[in-house]
C-alpha cells in the first residue's frame, strides 16, 4: 500500500473534507460543512463530532443520544439549495450521506448543498452546547465564524435594467447591486444594501407600459430574474420608453455608489446620459 501524504490527501479532498471523527465511531451517517469553517459529523448512535477548520487540531464530541439520527437524516434529505444563488461552499452548507457512498475513502459520497438554516443551524448549535465549545479554545470562533450563513451568501439578483445609453443596473434582493457602463470593468460602481426597496421596485416595474416595438434609441430593458429558466437561458426582456420612471433608479445607484467621486465616473455621467445613446 502506497503512503499518501497529508498534503496530497488535503488536495484530494479539497473543500469537501469533513471533520475526522475519533477512532471507534466509524464513518458518520451525515457530514455537514458550514461556509464559516465549522464541520459536523453525526453518527448512528446520535453522537456528534464538531470541529472548526481543518488546521484547528481540536475536535468536540457530543455523547450518544444527542441527536435522533433518523430524524436528522430525514430533515437533511429534504433540505435543498437556493436556486437563485450560485451553489458553492461559500454560499451553501455542504453535506453528504454515508448511505450514498459508492467508492472507498478518500472519495466522498455525492455532495449535496442547502441554504436551509432552520434545519442546519440548530444541529450545529446543539452539538456545540453539548460539547461545551463555549468553554474551549475555539470559543471565539463561535462569535467570529458563526453557524448561520453570512448575509452575502443569501444575496441574489432580483432585477436587471439597461438603458439606451449602454448603462446596466443589477439590483439584488437586499437592495444592493452594481451599476455598469458598457463592458469595461472599471466603468461601474457597487452600491450598498437598502439602496432600493424590493416592494417599491416590484410595484414600479409591474406598472410600466411595455412595447416590443420601441425604437432602440429610446428603449429601456427590464428583466425579472425570478423568470430565469437556467444559468444560460435568461429571463424575459421587457422593453419600455419610460425614462421618467427609470432614470431616477440609475441616478440613485450612481449616487449611492459614489460614482461621481471618481474621475472616470464624472466623465461618464456627463458624457453618457442614462436616457439616450
Amino acid at each position: 500500500m502506497k503512503f499518501i501524504s497529508p498534503v496530497l490527501m488535503a488536495l484530494l479532498l479539497g473543500s469537501m473534507a469533513v471533520a475526522d471523527s475519533p477512532k471507534g465511531l466509524g464513518p458518520p451517517e451525515v457530514a455537514i460543512n458550514a461556509p464559516s469553517g465549522w464541520k459536523l459529523n453525526i453518527h448512528a448512535d446520535g453522537s456528534a463530532y464538531l470541529r472548526y477548520r481543518d488546521h484547528s487540531g481540536i475536535g468536540y464530541k457530543s455523547p450518544a443520544g444527542t441527536f435522533k439520527t433518523e430524524d436528522v437524516l430525514k430533515a437533511m434529505a429534504e433540505a435543498k439549495p437556493n436556486p437563485r444563488v450560485p451553489v458553492n461552499p461559500q454560499t451553501h452548507y455542504q453535506f453528504w450521506f454515508e448511505s450514498e457512498r459508492k467508492q472507498a475513502f478518500p472519495k466522498p459520497p455525492p455532495l449535496h448543498y442547502t441554504q436551509d438554516e432552520k434545519v442546519v443551524v440548530p444541529l450545529f448549535e446543539k452539538a456545540a452546547e453539548r460539547a461545551k465549545v463555549k468553554d474551549s479554545l475555539d470559543a471565539k470562533a463561535l462569535i467570529d465564524s458563526p453557524f448561520p450563513l453570512p448575509l452575502e451568501a443569501k444575496r441574489y439578483r432580483m432585477f436587471a435594467v439597461h438603458s439606451p445609453g449602454s448603462w446596466f443596473l443589477d439590483i439584488n434582493n437586499d437592495g444592493s447591486g452594481y451599476l455598469q457602463f458598457g463592458s469595461s470593468g472599471g466603468d461601474g460602481c457597487s452600491f450598498p444594501v437598502s439602496t432600493f426597496k424590493m416592494n417599491e421596485l416590484q410595484k414600479l416595474f409591474d406598472g410600466l407600459k411595455y412595447d416590443a416595438k420601441i425604437d432602440r434609441k429610446n428603449r429601456f430593458g427590464v428583466c425579472y430574474e425570478e423568470e430565469r429558466k437556467s444559468p444560460s437561458e435568461g429571463p424575459k426582456l421587457r422593453l419600455t420608453s419610460d425614462a421618467k420612471s427609470l432614470v431616477p433608479l440609475f441616478e440613485r445607484a450612481a449616487k449611492a455608489g459614489k460614482l461621481k467621486e471618481r474621475d472616470r465616473g464624472r466623465h461618464l455621467l456627463t458624457d453618457r446620459p442614462f436616457d439616450r445613446e
